[in-house]
Parts: C-alpha cells; structure tokens; sequence
C-alpha cells in the first residue's frame, strides 16, 4: 500500500485544532437506518406502540452501548508498557483475543415452526463468515467476516472455523427468553454427533472464541430477542470439551447485506461499543460519520483500531500545543505501511484522555465503495475522541448515546462542504469549523 504524503493543508489543521479544541463541527444529514441500528421513524413507531422503554431496557441490558471493559485494561497495559500484557486480559468477557487465531462456530437453526427458504443454506452462512477474500467477490469488502478482520487488523487477527446446522426441538417462542437455552440445546446435539468443540479456543483461554447462531422466521425488531445482536453467557459454567461459552451472536440475516451485520457484531465480540444512539436516532446523536460500528460501513476507525491492538505506538503521531504548527505524513487507514492517525490535544495527557484523532481515508479495502454525492472521495476525518476513564478506571466516562452528553467519539465535521457531507473530509484548504 502506498504512504500518502499529508495533505498541504494538513498544518493548518493541527493548528487550528489546537486553538479550537472542544468545538464541535458543522451539521449534516442522518444516517439512514441498518440492519443493527434503529432509525428515527422506528424509535417513533417504537413508541407509539408502546414498546420503546421495554425494547431500550433490552438493549441496555445487553452492554452494547459500552466498550468491554477487558478490552480497555488490554488497552491500558499497552499503553503503560506493563510486563502483565497478555493476548486475552484476566476481565475479558468473551473468548476472541484481537490478535492471533479466532476459531468459531455458527449454527443454522430452524424450529417446528419455522424453517429456512430454500436459498438459505448452511453454504451460504460458510460464505459469509469464511469465503474467500478478493475484490472480485461478491459483496466486496463485506464478501466474508474472515476477509474483512484480516484486512481491518493489518493481517493480525485470523478468523475461521465451522458452520453447522440443528433443528430445535421446540416451537420458536419458547426460547424467546431463555436464548442462552437454545445455544446450550443446539451445542448439545452437535456434540452428541461427535462436533469436538476444544477446536473452538484459537487462544488456549479456556473460552469458546464464539458461538453463532443463525436463527429461521422474522425477526421481531431492535431491541428484542429475535434481532441481530451479541449477549454474553450468564449462569453456571456450560462446558463442552474442556472450554466453555461466554460470548455468543444471534443472527437474522444470511445473505450478502447479512454480512456486514456478523462483522458488526463480530466487533462487538471484539469488545467494541456501538457508536450510535439508542435514545434518539439522529445524526447529531452518533458518531456523526460512516464506520463500521454505527452504521455497519467502511472500515473500524482508527480510535477502534488503536483499542483493538491493531496500531503500534510507533504508527501514531502525537502533536500537542508546545509543537505549535505541525506537518506530517499519514498512510491511509485502511493500508498496511506507515504512521496510522495523529494525535492532536493541548498536552499530551495519553490516550485516554481529550484530544482530536487524525486519519486518512482514500478508497479501496475496507473503505471500497463508499461514495455521497458532491464530496470528496477521499480526505481527512477529524474525531473528537473524550476516553477519560471512570472514577474506577473500568471503563470510559462517555458513551455515544445522545448530543446532550459528552460523547467517545464523534467526527469534526469542515464548513462549507454542501450536504450531505456524511464522510466529513477535510480536504486542502479546509480548516476545523465552529457550528452554523
């Protein structure tokens, strides 16, 4: 991948960034809905029929709104250079490392009262969760969940494993809340036909990497059981040759758009946090751009990135006040070679703290395909990141839940860019703008 050298205007940036640290950027249009996020028009019709606090409730319940709190002690023994760095942290709550071998499972389950359509094959769930990788796969750069994480984690995270098939022995609804019970029930089965199940710990923590579950029949909306989401195991131990579930996905969809929501939720069994709102879905509410974690588009930023393990310290850039006006280079975010995303604030208090993360975004890879009308094809995207930690240190402060709080992660959008401008490149010329 070639190194892109820093725009022209990229000086004037960081200093303006400097001077205008904690001012949000100008205002652009919604996001349109997806497969795991509401939209607007669904909370209202949510609450017009009543369920929207039961379906809220449900939702945080399962702590997707939250980053893991492993994944963040993971991120401060990098950060503190501790000689206790371990691929998978004594907190993790699921089984899948960020680094090294992922194995997991999928199951493709119908029920007495509900089965698959024809096209919706136990081959078909093997493509989306292992096909081959190649622009010229159908659904590029979506074409398979092992493709997509070998490309976004830089060739360090090696997704595989198996797809399987069971029919429940109940009628649907009966597992509507006991869903833990219908992997339990359907693991079970498998392993009584000989499935050896110690093949599904890539990294030798006792804990399944993962366990899928692609379920038949309609899914009954956000913020339900029968929806597109990852919860982690509660009750006694279930252990199934010497390793036992934590994390598990229920999944509705099985086809091509169907894998952009595994890989989706896949980053939440990563340990990441939804970047959009639960409360009210607009665009001022999120993280106010495309990523793959709101709007299930485009690449991981890179602050997830940086989470993730997937940027080293040497591939970030660190500008405070005392270097005034700064130029730089950043490779593309998404390419393999060179510094990743700079980090702009008043003074180097450390990631976990305020401050403006810089990266460079060109199409191809994970970015492929992403295009809005009348905007640059490529450019800069300016977060404003605020990882103060709690008063325990467990997890961040904020979260990204509605434009009254201070929000994680948020891009910086530039003014004069016509609407929609969703991307929010800043391109030569352009310079952080306070809000019209």
């Amino acid at each position: 991948m070639k190194t892109y050298a820093k725009h022209v205007g990229l000086a004037a940036l960081l200093l303006f960034a400097l001077l205008l640290f904690f001012m949000p950027g100008a205002q652009a249009q919604e996001p349109a809905g997806t497969a795991c996020a509401p939209d607007a028009e669904t909370l209202e019709a949510y609450r017009a029929d009543g369920t929207l606090a039961e379906r809220q409730a449900y939702y945080e319940s399962l702590s997707l709104n939250q980053t893991d709190p492993g994944l963040i002690a993971q991120a401060q023994a990098r950060e503190s250079g501790s000689a206790s760095l371990r691929a998978v942290p004594s907190g993790w709550k699921t089984g899948m490392a960020t680094t090294g071998d992922a194995n997991i499972l999928l199951i493709r389950v119908d029920f007495p009262d509900y089965r698959f359509s024809g096209n919706d094959t136990e081959d078909a769930l093997r493509q989306i969760a292992f096909g081959p990788a190649g622009g010229g796969q159908p659904g590029y750069p979506y074409e398979s969940l092992s493709a997509y994480y070998e490309r976004s984690s830089y060739g360090q995270l090696h997704i595989s494993g198996q797809a399987a098939s069971y029919t429940a022995a109940n009628n649907r609804d009966t597992y509507s809340r006991n869903m833990a019970g219908l992997f339990k029930e359907a693991m079970t089965a498998l392993g009584a036909q000989g499935m050896d199940f110690s093949q599904f710990d890539g990294n030798g923590d006792g804990l399944m990497d993962g366990v899928y579950i692609h379920f038949a029949g309609p899914d009954t909306g956000w913020g339900s059981p029968w929806w597109s989401q990852k919860a982690h195991y509660e009750g006694a131990p279930f252990v199934l040759d010497g390793v036992a579930l934590s994390d598990y996905v229920t999944l509705h969809d099985n086809s091509a758009n169907g894998a952009r929501t595994l890989i989706h939720e896949t980053g939440h069994m990563l340990g990441l946090a939804d970047y959009y709102s639960y409360t009210a879905q607009t665009y001022e509410n999120g993280i106010r751009t495309f990523d793959m974690m709101c709007d299930n588009t485009g690449d991981h930023n890179g602050f997830s990135k940086w989470l993730l393990g997937w940027i080293n310290p040497d591939d970030i850039t660190r500008v405070s006040a005392a270097d005034g006006s700064a130029a730089l280079t950043l490779s593309a975010i998404s390419g393999n070679d060179g510094s990743k995303i700079a980090v702009v604030s008043p003074t180097d208090s450390g990631m976990f703290s305020e401050y403006f993360l810089i990266q460079y975004d060109v199409p191809g890879l994970n970015n492929e395909g992403i295009y809005y009308p009348d905007v640059p094809d490529s450019g800069f995207r300016v977060f404003h990141i605020n990882a103060a930690l709690n008063a325990d240190g467990s997890n961040f402060m904020y979260m990204n839940k509605t434009p009254a709080e201070p929000k994680l992660i948020e891009a910086v959008g530039p003014g004069g860019q016509p609407a929609p401008y969703m991307p929010l490149f800043y391109t030569k010329g352009m310079r952080l703008a306070l809000r019209s």
